[in-house]
Formats: C-alpha cells, structure tokens, sequence
C-alpha cells in the first residue's frame, strides 16, 4: 500500500470546502492524516494514521463521547439503504465498520468534532493538518442535524448535496461520493457522444477508465464478482452498480 496520501485527496477537500458542515468519519480521518509535504516514516506510514484516526473516530461515536449519527447500509431497503442505528446493544455490536453484513456510516458535524478534539486534548492540530481547512468553517444555528435515513438527533443542520451535479441522472436522496463518481463518468459521456450510456458502457468506462482524482482501483470482491473500490468508501461491485444505475436512470432515457 502506497505511503501517501490518495490521489482523491483534491477531491475531498473541494468537497469540504463547498459543503462543510459535516464529513463522514473516513473522510475525517484521511484528512487528519495528510500533511502536505510530509514524509511518513516505514513505521508509521500514511495508512495507518488514518486507520487509526478512522478508528478513534468511530469509537468515540459508538462510546457516546462524540456526538454523531449511526447508519446501517441495508441493500434494497427504503432511504437508498440507509437506516439510522440508535439501539445501544446493537451499536455496542459494530465491528470494524460494520453490523453482521452491513456496512456501517458514522456521520460528524464539524463543531462537535472540534469540542471532542479539545475534550480528548487532541488540539490544536499539527498547524499543517490538511483537516485543519475543514475545521475552519464557521458554526451554523444549531437545528438538528438529520440522517440518511431521515432521523433527527439534536447537533446541526448540514448543508449537504451542494456540489454542481450534471443532471443526466435522477439524484438520490442521500448522494455519496460512488454517485459523484457515476455523475461525473455519465458527464463526460454525455459530452463525447451526446447521450447518456446504457448500464452495460457505464460499467465498462467505470471499470475500464474511472474518473481521476479518487483513487478508484478495479479488481475482483471476495465472491470474485467484479468491483471497484475507494479508499474512503465501501466498495462498488458490478450487481450494487446494477441497482445504483437503475435507480438513477429511471424516467430518464
């Protein structure tokens, strides 16, 4: 594994800094990791600073020290699989980013991160500390900052989904970075061949040629079904890919 920061990394600061209010907790860690120009040693390399933030992160959320939101990813479920988990016995069961088979998400809003780092004697970060920049935005009114999955727990409002979609695809509620990444695939497209792709010359470009910028590599899952995979992101394999295009095509052809 390359010690260094990802090539994506450009890619998670302009989203920052154009929706900044909250962050996902692998998003977080990887920017507390990167320090530009930083030569990390054999012994602690890249890696394995973020996985540890990442981590840190995540078990002050489980633990209660850190105030955050809990979702399971439930493939075919309402809310584009999310579901909020507030259940203590089955948050204490989380391991490892994930509830039995589901992937798990812990979302942070900026603020509350900072009083955590202060409580926890964490701050000030390293005055280079890429997360620095995302910790620089100013507080909002405090009105609920609301999930995936539609829940409301008392933080703030986010102000998510910001950035310039193309509008060839029918957006989904909760618009992650695997959807950006369509988005963009389906833009550029778009503007060689003035159409939008069938499902099978969308996941031939996404496999084949990914957009830049996000460290997207292809490659084979566990059930040797084809995949792609980002380093801050659960992995995309081709049926997920099947069901993701669907949606985002419906009415649209």
């Amino acid at each position: 594994m390359d010690n260094k920061p990802y090539s994506h990394i450009d890619y998670l600061t302009r989203l920052f800094t154009e929706s900044p209010k909250y962050f996902y907790s692998d998003c977080i860690a990887e920017l507390w990791a990167t320090i530009p120009e930083k030569v990390y040693e054999e012994n602690e390399p890249f890696w394995l600073i973020r996985d540890n933030h990442k981590k840190q992160i995540e078990d002050a959320i489980i633990n209660g020290e850190l105030e955050g939101i809990i979702e399971e990813r439930i493939e075919g479920s309402k809310d584009d699989g999310f579901q909020e988990i507030t259940d203590k016995n089955r948050i204490r069961k989380i391991e490892k980013g994930r509830l039995g088979n589901n992937y798990v998400v812990f979302t942070v809003y900026h603020d509350k991160f900072k009083d955590w780092l202060i409580k926890s004697n964490q701050w000030p970060l390293a005055d280079d500390c890429l997360l620095n920049k995302w910790l620089e935005g100013e507080a909002v009114e405090d009105v609920g900052l609301v999930s995936h999955a539609g829940a409301v727990v008392t933080t703030t409002q986010p102000n998510a989904n910001e950035l310039d979609y193309s509008g060839l695809l029918k957006e989904p509620q909760r618009k992650d970075i695997w959807f950006r990444v369509i988005d963009d695939m389906t833009r550029a497209f778009y503007s060689e061949n003035n159409c939008i792709p069938n499902e099978h010359q969308a996941w031939i470009r996404l496999y084949k040629t990914p957009p830049d910028n996000y460290g997207i590599e292809s490659g084979k899952d566990k059930g040797g079904e084809d995949c792609l995979t980002m380093p801050t992101e659960n992995p995309l394999s081709k049926s997920a890919f099947t069901k993701r295009w669907n949606k985002y095509t419906a009415n649209k052809h």
